[in-house]
């Protein structure tokens, strides 16, 4: 049983994937948790649509009592629209239509990506996994049905042109948790006055986990393949700011007791997340609550 505890203990950090095209972002953890110990917990932040690749950050361990800091972050995507159709998915793997082209410039399109910077507001499509009364609006659009989506504010930080070869344009984007790429897409070709669907998406960032730091699931086949490419939970929070507290607190902390950090620091109030720690042992995650750094996740 100590020998059990001791394997489990190994596995506690972030994998990164480099998740391929077909698949769901929850089907690419099967593979992984069949070769974890057993009783080792997994998942996923920000998941992709089947057809998108690229990152995909995978929490295991006590990792995942972390996802909920890893979503909140800014992602940085890869797309490109192709003009001249529309989808009920707002994509190519939908059922697709020719719709009438009009003649469209790189500088026209261009003027028409500046007023979708900043905050905005985005009617999530009804191909996701958004729920209406407890029921995925995707099954309810597979049979037809379609109902009202509120509004949610996102923000778009950058929109850059990396070809313009149209009707096919390829654009990097960075934006807030939220985001649908392909939704994005049909709103800049209806202001156009056109039609455009998402005809390719990758993940290049999220949060601070880069792609080119990304493996391949088929890279991972043994326990020491997991045991090489995992990153450690001090390692993943290294770029937040700390905040360094006494034994008693971290003990506390660790006893899931919320505590009020404030005595520890004089960070001015902010929307940051802190990483907590005990001289150089990493005990949970902090932030602003009511006026007050407070715990909200333990190690």
């Amino acid at each position: 049983m100590v020998l059990e505890k001791s394997i489990l203990n190994k596995f506690n950090g972030i994998l990164l994937i480099n998740k391929g095209e077909g698949i769901s972002s929850h089907n690419q953890l099967t593979p992984i948790k069949k070769i974890l110990p057993k009783g080792t917990k997994i998942g996923h932040t920000g998941t992709l649509d089947p057809n998108a690749t690229g990152l995909l950050v995978v929490a295991i361990g006590r990792a995942t009592k972390f996802i909920q800091h890893f979503e909140k972050s800014s992602k940085i995507y890869s797309a490109k629209l192709t003009f001249g159709y529309s989808s009920d998915t707002q994509d190519i793997w939908g059922n697709l239509v020719k719709e009438n082209e009009i003649k469209l410039t790189e500088s026209e399109f261009k003027d028409c990506l500046n007023s979708f910077m900043g905050d905005i507001f985005q009617v999530p499509p009804m191909y996701s996994a958004i729920k209406k009364n407890g029921v995925p609006l995707y099954k309810l659009a597979r049979k037809g049905i379609n109902v009202d989506r509120k509004k949610r504010r996102i923000k778009i930080y950058s929109l850059d042109v990396k070809s313009f070869n149209y009707p096919e344009v390829n654009i990097d984007i960075e934006c807030s948790k939220g985001t649908y790429i392909r939704t994005l897409i049909y709103d800049i070709a209806k202001k156009l006055g056109t039609s455009a669907v998402m005809s390719n998406l990758v993940r290049k960032k999220s949060d601070y986990f880069y792609l080119e730091d990304a493996i391949k699931l088929d890279e991972i086949k043994s326990i020491n393949d997991i045991e090489k490419n995992i990153i450690s939970l001090d390692v993943a929070f290294k770029n937040l700011k700390r905040i360094q507290v006494d034994k008693i607190h971290a003990n506390h902390i660790k006893n899931g007791v919320k505590v009020d950090l404030l005595r520890f620091c004089n960070y001015e109030k902010s929307d940051l997340d802190y990483a907590v720690y005990f001289e150089e042992e990493f005990v949970g995650i902090a932030r602003w609550i009511d006026g007050k750094i407070l715990t909200f996740t333990k190690i």
